[in-house]
């Protein structure tokens, strides 16, 4: 995966400057390169017209496990998933899309805020370009200066990045964990849960708590995981979920994220065509997203960084594998 990422980034580098909408090229880059390492040579996200298929039938998901199947309420999405040969519904079931979810739903827009959030703050962008530069390992191939970067050290020796990171999780999570009660509980002396009915818990609460984060819980603080003092406490964060359900993907994603994050702002500078970076709303989030996209796209330029510093290709390595980044409280007793 971290190959496929360097391989679309250096491509990118000979195209700019370029003009894209930024959700949108975000959505093509993280797709091809997750579902290619996911499938190989034989990825059917390379074609096109699979991908738009399945971004229109992800958009028309809310409808479906409503039940509101019609051709009234769900119609793209049902055009989506039937084009040409009327697939049997269980065959439908059995289909790959589950796995498109997995992979892309929560990545994209996570990507998207990433970068959101560090090219409309210079100083932010700065100290991230600062740490990352600072674990960049670059050799000379034959005149030509390869710049590998080291997951690992990302991981342990980039905590701005890694901050804001955690941070975009924690503003942003709109998820929703669901338990099944048991048997009768008294939680806290206080509330009676009784068996056999559902209990439901919104990440926002939780990742919005004062108690837990603070009277500023409403604002966004990229240092908010960097300070060494008063740390939250690290089981009121629940982006990934917890316990029995646990994203096992969550350390897949963070790479991916983190590498296209850092390769991007070593590489390139990004601005609106409109010279203002704008907060993009997020009210049309579907009820069993876990990230929301922005409502609305909007165009921006990218621009190679013309210096010695950014030349050359890029590639990845992961020296370390076996300490996981503190993404759950689960990750801490592992």
């Amino acid at each position: 995966m971290l190959g496929l990422v360097a391989e679309s980034l250096n491509q990118l580098r000979e195209q700019t400057p370029t003009t894209v909408k930024l959700f949108d090229w975000i959505k093509r880059q993280i797709t091809l390169a997750t579902t290619s390492s996911a499938y190989g040579p034989s990825n059917p996200y390379k074609n096109r017209t699979v991908e738009v298929a399945f971004w229109t039938f992800k958009s028309g998901m809310s409808n479906l496990i409503m039940g509101l199947n019609s051709t009234r309420t769900a119609s793209k999405a049902i055009h989506a998933m039937d084009i040409d040969h009327h697939i049997p519904l269980n065959d439908i079931a059995r289909s790959e899309f589950a796995n498109g979810v997995a992979l892309l739903s929560n990545t994209v827009p996570n990507t998207f805020w990433m970068l959101y959030y560090l090219y409309s703050d210079p100083k932010v962008l700065a100290e991230c370009r600062k740490e990352v530069s600072d674990v960049v390992m670059v050799v000379d191939n034959q005149g030509e200066p390869t710049r590998t970067l080291d997951m690992s050290k990302v991981k342990t020796s980039c905590p701005v990045l890694l901050s804001t990171y955690k941070e975009v999780l924690r503003f942003y999570s709109t998820a929703v964990s669901a338990r099944l009660v048991m048997e009768d509980h008294m939680l806290d002396n206080r509330y009676l849960l009784k068996q056999g009915s559902t209990v439901m818990m919104p990440t926002p609460v939780q990742h919005h708590n004062s108690t837990i984060w603070g009277p500023d819980n409403a604002t966004f603080d990229h240092l908010r995981f960097a300070r060494s003092e008063k740390r939250p406490n690290q089981a009121g964060f629940r982006a990934f979920g917890g316990g029995a359900t646990l994203c096992p993907g969550r350390h897949f994603a963070t790479t991916e994220i983190l590498a296209f994050t850092a390769v991007i702002i070593m590489q390139f500078d990004i601005e609106p065509k409109s010279h203002r970076w704008v907060q993009p709303s997020r009210n049309k989030v579907e009820f069993w997203e876990a990230t929301p996209s922005p409502d609305e796209d909007f165009e921006v330029e990218i621009r190679s960084i013309e210096s010695e510093e950014q030349g050359g290709r890029w590639a990845f390595i992961l020296s370390d594998s076996d300490k996981p980044i503190e993404l759950s409280a689960e990750d801490l007793s592992s």
